[in-house]
């Protein structure tokens, strides 16, 4: 037997099995092997050069979101697409670029700062610029912190910048909220049921007027006591949801009449005496300016604006359409509010997803800081006496938790119109 293995083992065939075993090993081994990579670092590459700030205008700060900036400096590209301008962490939007200036809409931050580290990135430098830091302010901020249960709807200042909000605590009880400029927060009518809330609030000669309800009495609001019936208008299905009184001491109010004709009604404040001017829509809005009254009404799924000049004896002339939001932004628009900054552009507060849209008195219509705020309905003015318009956002529901209205202070950077009365 061992004679024949080994006879077996120097045979030709047995040789050439060890040699295809053994070139196979070979095959594998180096096919394992490790194979180099080449470098993609090229130590003498030097890219596009770093990009520097040298200023950024307006130099005192913006509008987180709504301000557009110049930013002046070197190293940009002309190319838009090719610069990235960092707000904290977030990219601005760039309108203009060329290699020494960058026109740009700055981001959105986060609240609780009004600081924004600024830094510009061109596509193929190796190096962000260095860090420039610029103020810039929240949009919008809230009034105060009410508590969940607590829903804020009219408002209005008195001429030493104290703030009286109608305030409905778990939809039921109502009280008239005095807050100081210092942020102090005060009871200034006692607590009263039944659900009541303030659709209108406005100063006349030091006292408080308002409509709540859509009632038709005029309630005289003083701090510390119930408020009164000074008037009653109209008969008992007159609705009123709106006023505003000119500077001749004539309060104009409206509504919905409910049935029958709808008026509009002045009251002459001195001795009641009270006038109607027939009107063919329901009103939503009401506010005068420059010697007329601009009305925001509904017109089953269409809303307009009309204005009624007011003559020398303080009566209404035919209403005249200011604005169409029908024809501009569609059916189903609803128009909550109106009031005018000190050019005479009209603020409209609606339940647009951009909700407070801005018309000229030329018709031109833009949206007030597009993007900015949360598209939820917008539903009560009423500007301060500097630049800040305040307005009151609808109740928010977002899945199963549902966000109680809220109000808040916007920065415009400009004077409302004046409040007659205050």
């Amino acid at each position: 037997m061992k004679e024949l293995i080994s006879k077996y083992t120097k045979s030709r065939g047995f040789i050439k099995l060890l040699l295809l075993i053994f070139s196979v090993q070979i095959v594998l081994t180096t096919g394992c092997a490790e194979k180099e990579i080449p470098s993609l670092f090229d130590p003498n590459a030097t890219g596009k050069p770093k990009p520097v700030i040298s200023a950024i205008e307006p130099a005192a700060g913006g509008i987180s979101g709504v301000t557009v900036i110049t930013i002046n400096g070197q190293n940009f590209s002309s190319v838009l697409e090719e610069n990235t301008v960092l707000f904290n962490s977030n990219p601005g939007t760039i309108l203009e670029a060329s290699p020494t200036r960058l026109v740009v809409k700055a981001a959105n931050i986060a609240p609780g700062s009004d600081t924004a580290n600024i830094k510009v990135r061109v596509l193929g430098a190796l190096e962000f610029s260095d860090t420039a830091k610029y103020i810039l302010q929240q949009a919008y901020l809230p009034v105060f912190p009410f508590k969940d249960f607590e829903e804020p709807s009219a408002m209005e200042f008195d001429n030493q910048g104290n703030l009286y909000i109608s305030l409905l605590a778990n939809q039921a009880t109502n009280n008239i909220m005095k807050l100081t400029p210092q942020g102090v927060m005060t009871k200034y009518t006692p607590d009263i049921g039944g659900g009541l809330r303030y659709s209108v609030l406005r100063f006349f000669n030091g006292k408080l007027y308002g409509f709540r309800n859509q009632q038709r009495a005029i309630w005289e609001i003083t701090e510390g006591v119930a408020a009164a019936n000074f008037l009653a208008l109209g008969t008992g299905s007159t609705r009123i949801i709106d006023m505003d009184f000119n500077q001749n001491g004539f309060m104009y109010a409206a509504g919905n009449n409910g049935t029958g004709a709808n008026f509009i009604y002045r009251v002459e404040m001195s001795n009641k005496a009270v006038a109607t001017f027939p009107f063919p829509y329901s009103v939503r809005a009401m506010r005068v300016y420059n010697n007329n009254l601009y009305i925001g009404v509904s017109v089953d799924s269409s809303a307009r604006i009309y204005k009624m000049a007011i003559d020398a004896s303080n009566n209404l002339g035919t209403e005249e359409l200011f604005f169409d939001f029908t024809a501009t932004y569609g059916f189903n628009v609803q128009i909550n509010n109106i009031t005018f900054d000190a050019d005479g552009v009209l603020y409209a507060a609606t339940n647009l997803p951009d909700p407070i849209i801005k018309i000229t008195q030329s018709g031109q219509a833009e949206a007030l800081y597009p993007g900015v705020f949360e598209p939820y309905p917008a539903l009560f003015f009423s500007w301060d006496n500097g630049q800040n318009l305040y307005y009151v956002r609808s109740t928010v529901v977002q899945g199963t938790t549902i966000i109680p209205q809220n109000a808040f202070a916007i920065r415009v950077m400009k004077s409302g119109a004046p409040y007659y009365g205050r």
